[in-house]
């Protein structure tokens, strides 16, 4: 649709697909960092980021997201409005500010606008190198939190409601499957001989195992919900076909009786 996205070295991002026929496109930024572009939307369009630990919402603007290698999260605003959103509550971001969140602590902190994103992530990475063992930690609490989220969408489908609700919670959870595991990985990786760091990467893999296979669960059902709704708008077109030619011949049993 004429967005623009700068995608940065050592960076992941996915092209979405869209679920329910929902007006709206969708990323995910599992890993690094993006700049976006965006010119403005129709008013029920919109595009949703997500990333490991919130999404981000926007009708049109230009802003920058970085992540750090635990997955906490700063966005910078250049133009116009994004809202950030997660667990712990949402907030909008205008131009020349910024909104941070890390795994710790989900709470999103409002500031003006950081003026060096790769320096954010510099320091945030030197946390990690202090304590590397808290860090994946806390990726596993989120991880754990991510799961239950996931199941409760899995209950709601089940209730045979409309889903629509749905949708942005099961890709934001999907977001932060990937991502936190992507970054638990990273960090086990580069600290192998800390014996809590690989203990508690065993648990998050089993972990991961688990919500990887809840995703594909639900995916099918999105999946099946799509070819519901198709089904229902197939016959609805038929219908209102169907009273078309009914209100034509009308048209024509009066011009008859107008002659």
């Amino acid at each position: 649709g004429g967005a623009q996205i700068e995608l940065k070295e050592n960076s992941k991002l996915i092209l979405n697909k869209s679920y329910l026929k929902k007006a709206q496109d969708s990323i995910s930024l599992i890993k690094g960092s993006a700049s976006f572009k965006i010119a403005k939307l129709a008013k029920n369009q919109k595009v949703n980021v997500y990333t490991p630990t919130a999404v981000v919402g926007v009708r049109g603007t230009e802003y920058d997201i970085q992540l750090a290698s635990d997955g906490s999260l700063a966005v910078n605003v250049e133009k116009g409005d994004v809202q950030v959103g997660n667990d712990a509550g949402s907030k909008n971001v205008s131009a020349d500010q910024s909104v941070e969140t890390s795994i710790e602590n989900p709470d999103l902190n409002l500031k003006d606008e950081l003026k060096d994103m790769k320096d954010w992530a510099e320091n945030k990475d030197a946390q990690v190198d202090k304590d590397p063992a808290g860090k994946v930690v806390a990726i596993k609490d989120n991880l754990d939190q991510a799961n239950k989220s996931q199941k409760k969408v899995l209950e709601a489908l089940s209730d045979d409601k409309n889903a629509e609700g749905e949708v942005d919670q099961f890709m934001f959870n999907q977001a932060r499957s990937d991502g936190l595991f992507e970054s638990a990985s990273g960090i086990a990786g580069k600290h192998s001989k800390d014996k809590k760091v690989s203990r508690t990467m065993s648990t998050i893999k089993k972990i991961y195992s688990r919500l990887n296979r809840l995703n594909k669960i639900l995916e099918e059902k999105f999946n099946k919900l799509d070819q519901i709704y198709e089904e229902k708008s197939k016959e609805l077109d038929e219908k209102m076909n169907q009273f078309d030619d009914k209100f034509k011949d009308m048209d024509k049993k009066f011009d008859n009786f107008e002659k």
